[in-house]
């Protein structure tokens, strides 16, 4: 009896550890497919995997604190992708931690491509960012209600550029 007490005291913590463990891996997936599909929705310029995936409340904080609301950024992002095309991008999961309704997903980012200022002459941009992704879960389904730039490094023909 004492035993059997003394058991479930230890092995309730480990219990408990475990299963935190295994919803961070399943969170961490769940990141992972978020990533890929906003990998493939940048590639192919596609607003409405964002249009679907962000919250209602969806907004943006840029690296200078500035704040910009879902329908704006809707806009700027349909206007980017006339203007511009990402070659290439790759995203890296940092950190997945758990919240209470969803999670916070640390990632680096990089796109390379081209922007067109100029018809005559497209320019080449290179942007490294640090961001940090809230996401909420809805029923079903996962929203990403913040995006917030922690660090972020353009270059425009290879000078510092910022939009």
């Amino acid at each position: 009896m004492i035993y059997s007490g003394l058991m479930r005291k230890l092995l309730l913590p480990l219990f408990a550890i475990l299963a935190t463990s295994a919803q961070a891996d399943d969170l961490k997936k769940i990141a992972e497919e978020h990533e890929a599909g906003f990998k493939k929705a940048i590639l192919t310029k596609n607003p409405a995997w964002f249009e679907k995936m962000a919250a209602p409340t969806y907004h943006e904080i840029d690296a200078k604190g500035k704040k910009t609301d879902r329908a704006r950024m809707m806009a700027q992002m349909k206007e980017m992708f006339k203007a511009s095309t990402v070659k290439t991008i790759t995203t890296k999961i940092l950190k997945v931690t758990p919240t209470k309704t969803g999670m916070i997903v640390l990632t680096d980012c990089r796109m390379i491509g081209t922007i067109t200022f100029d018809p005559k002459k497209p320019s080449i941009i290179d942007s490294s960012m640090s961001l940090q992704e809230t996401w909420v879960k809805k029923g079903a389904a996962w929203q990403i209600v913040e995006l917030k730039t922690l660090k972020d490094k353009t270059l425009l023909d290879g000078k510092p550029f910022s939009m």
